[in-house]
């Protein structure tokens, strides 16, 4: 992106150089009088027609010299826009404003992380965690809408392309949710159930693989980060977070829809009711 708009800018003052120094040669074209080609009265009329049409000369110049800095001006802001952010630092800012350091503390048990990343709503995420006989259950999500959208706009406004300081103009709302042991019950035994019948359904879909491949175009992307005796970590595309799985789905997607779906319940619940 740089050198584009080096490269504009040379142009452009490149050009405005050129102009100024030619309006500028124009002016300095010396004023004899003209009775070298006819009688003296005819002189000054040619001389007052030549001062006329270089006024005009120099006036269509100093157009052109607007129209090409505006030209070179829009060229660049269009350059600027066809810039994106990387992926990688898109990643890097999610992990800032939605921590997963849970995954690598010490003195927790185990910890669920469940990360949700709508092709157009804005993400979210779920840290379930257990640390000394205490379970906390944490909500995230962003206040200004989509974060990707929010990343795009900041690079776009500031240039800024360091995640840490990208992530620090990001809003983010976080919340603690309760939740019963019968819940946490209910939550693991389904993670459990769950992720040994995605392991027998992907060694299925090795063994005889189909011939129709779904391919979801206005989906969501599901991320699980899970820390118990060992690490595992899941990345999966499906459906929205609000509609039924499909066939085609992991299993493991409806766990996390269904988990998704409780703690946004709860926390519209107010203080006090079940």
């Amino acid at each position: 992106m740089v050198d584009i708009q080096q490269t504009w800018t040379e142009a452009s003052a490149s050009s405005t150089q050129n102009v100024l120094s030619y309006c500028v040669l124009l002016w300095r074209v010396p004023r004899t009088p003209a009775s070298f080609i006819t009688q003296d009265r005819l002189g000054k009329v040619g001389e007052t027609n030549m001062r006329f049409a270089t006024s005009l000369v120099v006036w269509f110049l100093a157009i052109l010299l607007c129209a090409i800095s505006a030209t070179n001006s829009s060229a660049q802001r269009r350059a600027v826009d066809r810039v994106l952010v990387s992926d990688d630092t898109y990643r890097k800012v999610l992990d800032l404003v939605f921590p997963r350091d849970d995954v690598e503390a010490l003195g927790v048990e185990y910890a669920f992380i469940i990360r949700f990343e709508p092709s157009f709503a804005a993400e979210s995420q779920v840290t379930i965690v257990s640390r000394d006989g205490i379970v906390e259950v944490t909500d995230y999500s962003p206040q200004d809408g989509r974060v990707e959208s929010k990343v795009q706009e900041i690079f776009h406004r500031t240039g800024e392309q360091n995640p840490s300081l990208i992530a620090k103009q990001i809003r983010v709302l976080r919340r603690v949710v309760s939740i019963s042991p019968a819940t946490l019950d209910r939550w693991r035994d389904g993670f459990y159930n769950s992720i040994c019948t995605a392991v027998r359904d992907e060694r299925k879909f090795f063994d005889s693989p189909s011939k129709t491949v779904m391919v979801t175009m206005d989906g969501t992307e599901y991320l699980l980060w899970y820390k118990g005796i060992g690490r595992l970590h899941y990345q999966l595309a499906g459906s929205g977070i609000d509609r039924p799985r499909r066939a085609d789905e992991d299993i493991l997607i409806d766990w996390m829809k269904s988990v998704r779906r409780q703690v946004t319940s709860l926390l519209s619940t107010p203080p006090g009711n079940p």
